[in-house]
C-alpha cells in the first residue's frame, strides 16, 4: 500500500513539473512572438522610410534630367 501512496506522489509531482515546463514553453514562445512582431514593424517602417526617400530621390533626378535636356535645347 505504501508503494503506491508513493507512486501517486511521484506522479502528482512529474505532472507539475511537466506543466510548469509547458507553461514556461508557452510564455517563451508568446515572448517570441512579440519580439518577432516588434521586429517585423521595425523593418516595415525602415523600408516605408527608405520608399520616400527613394521616391523623393527619383523626382530629383528626373528634374535634373529634364533641366539638361532643356539647357541642350536652347
Amino acid at each position: 500500500m505504501k508503494d503506491k501512496t508513493l507512486l501517486k506522489y511521484v506522479y502528482v509531482v512529474v505532472g507539475l513539473a511537466m506543466g510548469f515546463l509547458v507553461g514556461t514553453m508557452l510564455v517563451d514562445t508568446n515572448k517570441e512572438m512579440d519580439d518577432l512582431k516588434h521586429q517585423t514593424s521595425v523593418q516595415q517602417s525602415t523600408i516605408e522610410h527608405q520608399r520616400r526617400e527613394l521616391d523623393r530621390v527619383e523626382k530629383t533626378n528626373d528634374a535634373l534630367v529634364n533641366q539638361a535636356n532643356e539647357t541642350k535645347g536652347e
